[in-house]
């Protein structure tokens, strides 16, 4: 299908406001003016015009940060809405854009958690969205999760839009190049990163938003630092912020300050970059963003250690740090605790450094983990979409020659959409497969230690109890070599299956290794996890499949507790206690079964 406006549905409405909903993110100052003067131009127009006009000017409004004219617009279109007693698909659309724009005002406005929700509610009828609309507002989302700190969520999203804008639209191809860019950025992949932003930039022509080419040259930069090119990133930002500086600044302050400045002590302009770094701090304070808090402040640590202030450094280090925690960046996250550990290092505080090299390792290998599959991910795809270019230009040389260009060129756009959904269904399989016990269905233990750190964490905050239990098959094994392998297996199964339906959905359960599980119970006090235990231990006796011989197969359950944080506050301790207190139980088990046993001969 050739780049162009997509064909009129029942969902469609007047073309010149379609027309303008597809160009609004790329030119949303001049969208934002046309859809305006429709308002005034055409005050007797179909309500769902009309509302599809205020929600093209509100949206538009919220790309160039005009917060309360966004909100203004905003508030008109669901007032039309609310009005309106139709139910046509063009009314569930709009319906669905609502929430879409407001999902894109919470997260102007630094509401990241709103936004989410907003999100959710606008994708959750995807059949009611034009193609156009859903990949607007999965990029708005894609945005949000790179603010919350998931790159490998947010890059799955851009790459869809990616390759739709990119014959389609063009135009918004350009945006979507620039943000799959950020995205690497923040999963550490500078090959890849620097390849989508100088594609944004070759196509920047076609953006109509004040300060794109600046904000494509500012994130190049930063990725031309990293790679140690410092003079190639001294002409990006020279470039920049000489063709628009004001814009820029206006925008995206901080980030572009930070991204100087850096620069700037890399190039050994100290009393330059001290400025910079002063004002990022301001533009960061001043719209409530931790990570450009944060990223301020780890410059400002740099300054410092080239200055010999060593402790001025570490100070400014801990206050990035703590703002990198709030706002997730994991890359200058480790590399902030890595400066902290060498620095205490080069003091001789070998206490210290060896604590701070600890948590730099713990963040490198979350970073590692959090972007694995973004950086694998993106390799792929560009093989994909390297095979699927030269699908199609074949394609296009065969309809050429033949006359058949439509025809041809629909039945390989099908074939590679299908290829494509498939591709994603593998990676989603896999990722399930390799996350759980294929026979009991429970989590394997390779994400316990993560999955209970996070919890530990989460519940810390409101001083709230967790739980961690060892939970143990008596006489397994003996079932197992008596009755074989298959009835054993028949045992764990239903095990599995009934700790999976007997707990909470926020608890979480995990086969451990044998006839071992592990069951973390939050916001839960150790009186009511031993009862809740007790319960599903003779719960699952009851329940228990019978041996093939049809006699009982005398499998009961040991279990072993730890509470935080009254045990400890470590995750891998509270593993450890519950485990020596699985076998503490199993003893005295042992014991009294001995004691009965003599009372009776």
């Amino acid at each position: 299908m050739s780049a162009g406006h997509p064909p009129a549905t029942a969902r469609s409405l007047d073309a010149t406001l379609e027309a303008a909903w597809l160009n609004h993110p790329c030119s949303p100052i001049d969208t934002a003016a046309m859809a305006e003067s429709y308002l005034i131009a055409h005050p007797a127009a179909p309500p769902n015009d009309l509302v599809f006009a205020h929600l093209i000017a509100a949206s538009s409004n919220v790309r160039v940060a005009e917060t309360s004219r966004a909100r203004a617009h905003l508030a008109k279109a669901r007032s039309g809405l609310s009005r309106s007693t139709s139910r046509s698909p063009a009314f569930q659309r709009l319906l669905q854009i609502v929430h879409g724009v407001h999902a894109a005002l919470h997260w102007v406005e630094r509401d990241l958690v709103a936004s989410m929700v907003s999100f959710e509610r606008a994708l959750s009828q995807p059949d009611a969205l034009e193609p156009s609309d859903e990949h607007y507002i999965r990029l708005w989302r894609a945005i949000t999760l790179l603010g919350l700190g998931k790159p490998e969520l947010a890059f799955r999203d851009l790459l869809i839009g990616l390759e739709y804008f990119r014959f389609h639209y063009p135009p918004a191809h350009a945006l979507m190049a620039f943000n799959v860019g950020a995205t690497l950025l923040h999963a550490g992949d500078w090959d890849g990163a620097e390849s989508c932003l100088r594609m944004a930039l070759s196509e920047s022509g076609r953006i109509g938003m004040p300060g794109f080419d600046t904000m494509c040259r500012s994130n190049l930069a930063y990725c031309l630092i990293n790679t140690g090119r410092v003079e190639e990133a001294t002409l990006e930002i020279n470039l920049a912020l000489a063709q628009n500086r004001r814009e820029l600044l206006l925008f995206r302050p901080g980030d572009v300050m930070t991204t100087v400045a850096e620069n700037l002590i890399e190039t050994g302009h100290l009393q330059e970059a001290t400025d910079y770094v002063f004002d990022a701090l301001d533009a960061a304070i001043g719209r409530d963003y931790s990570m450009g808090v944060g990223t301020a402040k780890w410059n400002q640590g740099r300054i410092a250690v080239e200055q010999g202030k060593v402790q001025e450094a570490i100070s400014a280090w801990r206050v990035a740090l703590w703002n990198l925690r709030r706002h997730p960046h994991l890359t200058q996250f480790w590399k902030t605790a890595l400066a902290v550990s060498t620095l205490y290092a080069a003091r001789g505080d070998y206490r210290r450094a060896f604590r701070w090299h600890q948590r730099f390792h713990a963040s490198h290998r979350r970073w590692q983990d959090t972007t694995r599959d973004v950086r694998l991910a993106y390799s792929q795809a560009m093989l994909q979409m390297e095979a699927i270019r030269r699908e199609r230009d074949a394609a296009e040389a065969e309809r050429i020659s033949l006359l058949q260009a439509k025809t041809e060129l629909e039945a390989v756009n099908t074939e590679l959409q299908t290829r494509f959904t498939e591709i994603e269904a593998i990676h989603d399989e896999l990722r399930e497969q390799a996350s759980r016990d294929p026979l009991t269905g429970l989590l394997n233990r390779r994400n316990l230690l993560p999955t209970l750190n996070a919890m530990l964490e989460k519940n810390a905050i409101g001083k709230q109890n967790v739980i961690v239990a060892m939970l143990d098959l008596d006489r397994f094994k003996q079932f197992n070599d008596k009755h074989g392998h298959v009835a054993g297996d028949q045992i764990l199964a239903a095990a599995g299956h009934l700790l999976r339906d007997f707990f909470r959905d926020e608890d979480r359960a995990f086969r451990y290794g044998g006839d071992e599980f592990c069951i973390f119970l939050p916001r839960t006090n150790r009186m009511v996890g031993e009862a809740r235990l007790e319960a599903f231990a003779q719960g699952l006796q009851d329940l228990l499949p019978r041996a093939p011989d049809g006699s009982r197969s005398g499998v009961a359950v040991s279990f072993g507790i730890a509470c935080f944080p009254e045990d400890t506050m470590q995750a891998h301790e509270l593993v450890a206690l519950a485990d020596a207190a699985l076998y503490k139980s199993k003893r005295r088990r042992k014991e009294a079964a001995a004691v009965a046993s003599g009372i009776q001969h």
